[in-house]
């Protein structure tokens, strides 16, 4: 069940959503004031590293109905726990409440620790939820942990704590059907392909796939594709790709852009809430996460590139310098050029400090939009260099660390799969968050590992350079005819390279997005990328 699953990315989310969006008072029936929960407090009670705690204290699946069921629409809602002894005094603040006109008083949320207290709330036309089962898993966690019986205060305030963070849900997370979306088609633990697409960039999503057919990836077994309309949904399903459309939660991310921004947001914006989201979800699930865009060709499989140390290997494009905002000088042995680290191609590893990244990059994205829309249409990509940038990411060249004749690694602390990297990159720094804590070990915070995937034998159309489409027409004919040779860094003669994927991006163009797209597929038939 999805309150079962990823409690972590549940409460940081919801937390956060707390301060961006609706309050939830919290009533205390001896109270004549009502204090809201504050994000701060709730994240105090919560480590990263107890999180087989926390999940056993969540209420049971029908608390989550208990909401659902009742209203459709984001209110302010009243919660309070109450027991048979307290009733009459919240029964006396509600209809003090209605005498304030209150609309409060029409949302009222009662938890109740036994069966008569809720028969006597809803004989009186409250709601109220009680579960004999989860009061005994309160009641049992709080003597594992201190070796006492618990006092019924002790369990009430457990309970406040965890229905205030179910409450709270429904935001920008996924439905629940989403979770089923993988939980459905796995029981293991894997590298997942996660890519966005709509009813224009269809074609190229399938171009991509029968590409990584050919590389014998085994991403192109695990593809699930998030879709903005159902007939894109449609389309993918009957070519045999796993797909998922909400019309409410999409409905969700436009609301929460308007929320921020006071403008409406295009596609796009929505695109790039729901990638972090779902990218979110699936970490939080155990599966590690190649994220790619549409419009992008593997001549190889890209798997083979990641580090098996580094938490996230990304693509890096060099950018004109007045668009510093979106990347950084990375590249001490390139100090003048200025890169983009870009999330259209980008792996990340299911480890705790890269969900506390994901999550923190959520947190800060939908921070940034606050008041500030954006016309650039890039605030994710932003977000996620600025953590870069401020965290001082220097990245190094792994040809320092390889063999200058083989171009083989020979670093026993870097190493990927394909055993050579020449033209990639490393880096790391301390990572700290004040959205989700990672453990601390001997008072040093943990590290997060970042490389960089071929730098040489990565193209992208925001660096066209002369012989490129030369290159793509060599990459392609060997990935047709299945030459599984000289794909290595320097293989070719002159000890120059094949290209191993290519990504048409930077293809600025203000008509329709149709068209924006048949101008891709038309740069990817030119250079024989073209496989459907």
């Amino acid at each position: 069940m999805v309150m079962e699953m990823c409690f972590q990315l549940i409460l940081t989310v919801l937390c956060f959503l707390a301060m961006m969006t609706n309050w939830i008072v919290v009533g205390d029936p001896s109270m004549e004031k009502f204090q809201s929960s504050t994000c701060d407090e709730l994240l105090k009670t919560v480590d990263s590293a107890n999180l087989d705690m926390m999940q056993s204290i969540l209420p049971t699946p029908d608390f989550w109905d208990f909401f659902k069921t009742r209203t459709t629409t984001k209110s302010n809602v009243l919660l309070v726990d109450v027991d048979k002894n307290s009733v009459d005094l919240l029964l006396n603040q509600i209809v003090a409440l209605r005498k304030t006109g209150s609309d409060l008083v029409n949302h009222v949320y009662a938890i109740a620790y036994d069966g008569s207290t809720c028969g006597r709330l809803i004989s009186a036309g409250l709601s109220c939820y009680y579960n004999a089962k989860w009061q005994e898993r309160l009641f049992a966690k709080y003597k594992e942990q201190t070796l006492q019986d618990a006092h019924q205060i002790h369990v009430v305030m457990m309970g406040r704590m965890m229905t205030t963070v179910v409450a709270l849900c429904e935001s920008i997370l996924p439905t629940p059907d989403f979770w089923d979306f993988f939980t459905n088609r796995t029981t293991t633990k894997r590298n997942l392909l996660l890519v966005d697409v709509d009813k224009n960039s269809v074609d190229l999503l399938l171009n991509q796939i029968v590409a990584l057919r050919k590389t014998g990836s085994d991403l192109a077994n695990h593809v699930y594709a998030t879709a903005y309309d159902d007939s894109t949904c449609d389309r993918l399903r009957s070519a045999g790709l796993s797909c998922y459309y909400n019309a409410g939660w999409q409905e969700r991310l436009f609301a929460k852009y308007k929320e921020q921004t006071l403008q409406d947001a295009h596609q796009i914006h929505v695109v790039m809430m729901g990638r972090m989201m779902t990218t979110v979800v699936a970490l939080c699930e155990g599966h590690n996460v190649h994220l790619t865009d549409t419009d992008v060709v593997y001549y190889r499989d890209p798997m083979d590139y990641p580090f098996h140390e580094a938490g996230i290997m990304i693509t890096a494009t060099k950018i004109p310098a007045q668009f510093i905002n979106w990347g950084g000088r990375f590249f001490p042995d390139q100090p003048n050029d200025v890169f983009t680290l870009n999330n259209g191609v980008v792996f990340y590893r299911s480890t705790p400090i890269v969900k506390s990244f994901s999550l923190t990059l959520v947190i800060n994205s939908v921070r940034k939009l606050k008041f500030a829309p954006d016309p650039q249409q890039g605030f994710m990509q932003i977000a996620f260099n600025e953590l870069m940038s401020t965290n001082k990411l220097v990245l190094h060249p792994t040809s320092k660390i390889s063999d200058p004749t083989t171009f083989r690694l020979n670093n026993p602390q870097i190493n990927n799969t394909i055993g050579e990297c020449y033209d990639c990159y490393h880096g790391h720094f301390p990572w700290t968050s004040d959205v989700v804590r990672t453990p601390v070990v001997g008072n040093h915070p943990e590290v997060l590992k970042i490389g960089v995937f071929p730098l040489r034998r990565y193209t992208s159309f925001c660096t066209i350079y002369a012989g490129m489409n030369e290159d793509l027409l060599a990459a392609s004919s060997a990935l047709n005819h299945n030459d599984s040779t000289h794909w290595q860094y320097g293989a070719l003669e002159n000890s120059k390279s094949r290209v191993l994927f290519t990504h048409s991006n930077c293809m600025f163009f203000s008509g329709e997005s149709k068209d924006r797209f048949k101008i891709k597929s038309d740069w990817f038939h030119q250079s024989n990328s073209w496989f459907l």
